[in-house]
């Protein structure tokens, strides 16, 4: 379906601002232009509005930038068109760079929680795509959310079909294999290993907080190996906090040093 000259040229002006807003040195010349921006979210879809998340991402490099986007509502009207287009992919992935860009803002993160519920938005649009790449992103925010924050570490665990989503993405290659079950038979497909790394982490982060949490994400009995796999992992942070995990576990009392070693026995 081909575009109309008029969306064909305002996908083309896009572009041209995003040239600008991808250098440092030009970047400054958009700070005032936010609002101005902001509004074409209003009427655009597709091609068009993938490409203005994009812009919207470049320029949302400065922290002035991303205040003026809580200012004009940025993340309330991401919402909007994806309840509109849930099955946009290539939106979606753009809208998440947006949120991303955000959620970098520490003052920005219970504003996201709490006043937009953000953790249940995204559950939401976890559960409807399989692209890694999206739902990769959308770990990266929940991880930056709760971090270093009990009380919207609480908010996440409250929300029962998103910790279990994490739990599930987390143990995926070692529940097909012990179940004998097939990635046509799982509720999830996971062929990227940095997806199951990034959701063992909001794991590992979220059972340091507290053992109320620990209980109830070690329910699962593939956790354990999740979080061995990143402690034989190549990556020093997962190492580092797959190790913590474990102590803390410890430290709770829920697993015991041969609980450890018979999973690293079984390990696959």
């Amino acid at each position: 379906m081909t575009q109309s000259p008029i969306k064909e040229t305002m996908i083309c002006a896009i572009e041209a601002i995003n040239s600008i807003a991808l250098r440092d040195d030009t970047l400054n010349i958009l700070s005032n232009k936010v609002e101005d921006i902001v509004k074409r979210i209003q009427g655009i879809e597709g091609e068009g509005y993938s490409s203005l998340m994009l812009l919207l991402t470049n320029m949302g490099r400065t922290d002035e930038t991303i205040r003026k986007y809580k200012t004009y509502k940025v993340t309330e009207q991401i919402i909007e068109y994806i309840k509109i287009h849930p099955h946009d992919e290539r939106a979606l992935l753009m809208s998440l760079s947006v949120i991303n860009s955000i959620s970098v803002l520490h003052e920005n993160r219970d504003y996201l929680t709490f006043d937009l519920n953000i953790f249940e938005v995204l559950n939401d649009w976890y559960n409807v795509s399989t692209n890694q790449v999206i739902i990769f992103n959308i770990q990266q925010i929940i991880s930056r959310l709760i971090l270093n924050s009990s009380l919207r570490a609480e908010h996440f665990m409250n929300l029962p079909t998103a910790i279990n989503s994490i739990i599930e993405t987390a143990g995926y290659t070692v529940r097909l294999i012990k179940e004998k079950r097939t990635p046509q038979t799982s509720t999830r497909e996971v062929r990227d290993v940095r997806v199951a790394y990034e959701a063992t982490r909001i794991l590992c982060n979220l059972i340091n907080f507290k053992s109320e949490y620990a209980n109830t994400i070690m329910k699962d009995p593939y956790v354990i190996y999740a979080i061995l796999d990143s402690i034989h992992s190549h990556y020093q942070i997962l190492k580092d906090e797959g190790n913590y995990a474990l102590n803390r576990l410890k430290q709770y009392e829920i697993i015991t040093d041969d609980d450890i070693k018979k999973a690293e026995a079984s390990r696959i």
